[in-house]
């Protein structure tokens, strides 16, 4: 990823991240070097989330039973 000076726009200077062509976000140095740090964060957390092995979870089965007649009239 770069940054590169994109032009002056009311008196700020805006850079934009680039990425394999692609511009990924557009702003001040200090606010593209924010967007770098947060980005590579996250990458780091979504590389890492993805060698986890997947945890198993058993399903929760819930089985209703219905009363007899006899045990109902019994219950009035």
């Amino acid at each position: 990823m770069t940054t590169r000076f994109y032009c002056i726009w009311k008196g700020r200077k805006l850079y934009r991240v680039l990425f394999a062509g692609q511009e990924l976000f557009c702003g001040a140095l200090d606010e593209c070097k924010r967007f770098l740090e947060i980005h590579s964060a996250k990458t780091e957390r979504a590389r890492i989330a993805s060698l986890r092995t997947p945890r198993r979870r058993h399903p929760t089965v819930t089985i209703y039973r219905l009363a007899s007649r006899k045990a109902a009239r019994a219950a009035i």
